[in-house]
């Protein structure tokens, strides 16, 4: 069943069309002639429930619907058929902004339907009730909706954008290593089947090449992992800190000479495990590798601050240390602390690390004194349930 259409005789200028759905002939004379006035407005007006429906699901023109060429909906509370309640999830779904029109008396259901998806609301007063209204509401809610499309579009382009640059990412990666592999594979291969007729030079020039495109190919993942925290949403759950830090001391497989002391118990938190798994594992193998000596310690602790708004972890060990003026460098991409340079270390690590904790909602620092070990500050935000 086609609406009823009250048409302007104004050609000349785009029209707003406006659907109007109420029951009572009185009160939609009444709004189409105040909108008439304006002489902006194409009113097309539906009288029950039913017709709503027919006119949402009509399809007669294949190329276009006649809801597409809908931008605001006027909804009456009270249909004869039906309410307006029960036609609103159907609006919602069509994408067409809702103004609801109710009486004063209605303000419960007014609540409910601005919860239910409804954009404004209008409340009639039994006289002329809204009409003075109706214009700048209008526009009001045309303006918002077309504000939210936009912003939707944007958003769409965006995380298109974003898979596109995360897979050329992964394809650039892949073709970076594939090279690398075959240069690490045939100078050990040349290595081992020809190691009594090279050199001592020529070995270690060959070693030079196995562990430098190891190096390289450890680069190339760990940048990818560095410019995939920006787009990846990890899910949050619920966890126990304790069964990430035994994990991770278990993978990494210290030397008998390094122990880890914390306590029994470490907090429950709510976080991205796979990002927490991440950040303890470039923590406690970097105070591993960079002990310089055979024994020590890696002590682990937590406590809560900022007025119980968030918890503080700690991992500090009894190594090296880090120059005072190395401290503020070492977060950045790329760089080393001093004594790092020797070691087989990207300067990527504590990049990822800080990255990771500031896209969780926290910070981290560094403690350190050349020659007195190092100790790593990182907040966990505390998410209560």
């Amino acid at each position: 069943m086609s609406p009823d259409s009250a048409v302007l005789s104004t050609k000349s200028q785009k029209f707003v069309n406006v659907l109007l759905i109420e029951d009572s002939d009185f009160d939609k004379d009444r709004i189409v002639s105040q909108l008439e006035d304006e002489r902006i407005y194409q009113v097309h007006s539906c009288n029950s429930y039913e017709s709503t429906v027919n006119f949402l699901e009509d399809k007669s023109d294949e190329e276009k619907r006649p809801i597409d060429d809908i931008d605001v909906v006027l909804l009456d509370y009270q249909l004869g058929d039906g309410t307006g309640l029960e036609l609103l999830p159907k609006l919602i779904t069509a994408n067409l902004p809702v103004i609801f029109v109710a009486g004063s008396s209605t303000s419960g259901i007014i609540l409910e339907a601005m919860r239910s998806g409804a954009y404004d609301y209008i409340v009639k007063d039994g006289k002329w009730f809204f009409l003075e209204t109706i214009s700048s509401t209008i526009n009001t809610v045309i303006k918002r909706h077309s504000n939210e499309k936009l912003l939707q579009k944007r958003t769409d382009d965006l995380e298109r954008s974003n898979e596109e640059l995360k897979s050329y990412a992964h394809t650039i990666a892949h073709d970076l290593k594939s090279p690398l592999r075959s240069i690490c594979n045939y100078s050990s291969l040349l290595l081992r089947a020809e190691k009594n007729k090279l050199s001592d030079k020529s070995q270690e020039m060959l070693s030079f090449l196995t562990s430098s495109s190891k190096k390289m190919s450890q680069l190339v993942d760990d940048l990818l992992r560095y410019s995939e925290i920006s787009f990846t949403d990890v899910p949050q759950e619920t966890f126990k800190a304790r069964e990430v830090v035994d994990e991770v001391i278990s993978l990494i497989n210290p030397p008998e000479g390094i122990s880890f002391l914390f306590p029994a118990e470490l907090p429950e938190i709510t976080y991205a495990r796979t990002f927490f798994h991440q950040i303890f594992q470039n923590l406690l193998t970097n105070a591993v590798k960079y002990m310089g000596k055979d024994t020590g310690k890696v002590m682990i602790s937590a406590r809560v601050r900022s007025g119980g708004k968030e918890y503080e972890f700690c991992v500090k060990d009894t190594g090296l240390g880090i120059a005072q003026d190395q401290q503020e460098k070492i977060f950045q991409i790329f760089q080393t602390a001093g004594h790092q340079k020797t070691e087989e270390s990207t300067g990527v690590g504590l990049s990822i690390v800080k990255k990771i904790i500031e896209k969780q909602g926290g910070q981290i620092r560094v403690e350190s004194k050349e020659g007195s070990g190092t100790g790593f500050y990182f907040t966990v935000p505390i998410i209560e349930e």
